[in-house]
């Protein structure tokens, strides 16, 4: 199977993973500074969003490049794509509680904690927030549930769009039921009798519905096709903000804008692809690491401004500084560590016979 490469959307990974970065990196300015800068989470908000919408069109553009396909092996390249590094990085974050828990924020040890966060499970934290023990990895849990929607489709043969769409809505429409802490947002609240699996229940979901209509739309390649993605993408707008619990005018209009620009990405993938810079998409493509690393990589400038007593840089500097120092970062890390593992996990008898071959 050969799915064609879309050089816009590479583009658009690396826009997404920069908004979750630039929002994380204010507040490490302001955690490890003291600095006035602003609250910016709602770009990383917007990027999970075109995050989710993106995965939405590519996991419907490889169903319908290979309908037929095996729905384990899928899964298998799924969790491929997605564990290993994620794996070392929550790794990571346990060693350093063990070894140096006052460094962190959340420092306390669950073991059933710990291992629902390794197969990427909801449970609740010491902070009475749904989120693995590596935080960013929240966003992971969404894609891994909808893998496995997409994954039941290919094994009951049933169109992914068809099986998904229903689900996805229902869980949406389900949040307005749900307790404040049984999201992945910072709720301010301990638990109480709330379920953890009610975290699925919330209307970002919709977002990879709305990323499967534009897949649908770009193939079929219709105007009658392009009114349908069209009209699915107003309707799912309307249901988000009307799902939101505050500025439900302004949820909606983000919602279609980052569909609407998904959209034009994909449209116009013949006439800019190519003119798409390459080192966007190399950026692009280590989106997953930067994502991943970010938290590690981005708290290095306030970290070493902090012990240099420069504290009273201009808050867009230090932020612009650790959102730099990630994006470097990123194709490294996806070079030497996450390309050869997911090669590695997806082809482990032939990382067997590259290492005999390089042993003789």
């Amino acid at each position: 199977m050969s799915l064609p490469r879309y050089q816009t959307i590479q583009g658009l990974r690396f826009v997404a993973a920069l908004g979750v970065v630039v929002g994380h990196s204010a507040f490490y300015a302001r955690e490890r500074l003291g600095s006035p800068a602003p609250t910016l989470d709602f770009l990383g908000a917007m990027g999970v969003g075109l995050f989710f919408a993106i995965s939405g069109f590519i996991m419907t553009r490889i169903h319908d490049e290979d309908p037929d396909q095996d729905w384990r092996r899928f899964i298998r390249r799924r969790v491929a794509r997605v564990i290993p590094m994620y794996w070392i990085m929550t790794t990571f974050k346990l060693a350093t509680i063990l070894v140096a828990a006052e460094v962190v924020i959340t420092a306390a040890v669950d073991p059933v904690a710990v291992v629902r966060s390794y197969l990427l499970l909801p449970s609740f934290n010491e902070l009475g927030h749904i989120e693995p023990l590596w935080t960013v990895g929240w966003t992971l849990m969404f894609e891994m549930m909808f893998y496995l929607l997409v994954a039941v489709a290919m094994a009951a043969r049933v169109d992914p769009v068809v099986l998904a769409a229903p689900v996805l809505i229902a869980l949406a429409i389900a949040s307005v039921a749900r307790a404040e802490n049984g999201s992945a947002s910072p709720s301010g609240s301990l638990p109480d009798s709330a379920s953890e699996w009610w975290f699925y229940a919330d209307p970002v979901v919709l977002y990879f519905l709305a990323g499967m209509a534009i897949a649908r739309a770009a193939r079929r390649r219709s105007r009658a096709s392009m009114v349908i993605a069209v009209a699915a993408v107003f309707a799912l707008a309307v249901l988000s903000g009307l799902l939101a619990r505050a500025e439900p005018v302004m949820h909606g209009l983000v919602f279609a804008a980052l569909v609407g620009i998904l959209g034009i990405a994909v449209g116009s993938e013949g006439v800019l692809g190519a003119r798409v810079p390459r080192w966007i998409v190399v950026s692009g493509t280590a989106s997953y690491s930067l994502y991943l690393t970010h938290p590690i990589v981005a708290q290095i400038v306030p970290e070493t401004l902090a012990r240099l007593g420069a504290v009273d840089l201009p808050w867009a500097v230090v932020v612009a500084g650790s959102t730099v120092v990630a994006a470097l970062a990123a194709p490294l890390v996806h070079r030497f560590a996450e390309a050869p593992l997911t090669r590695l996990v997806q082809h482990p008898r032939a990382g067997r016979r590259v290492s005999r071959h390089r042993a003789g």
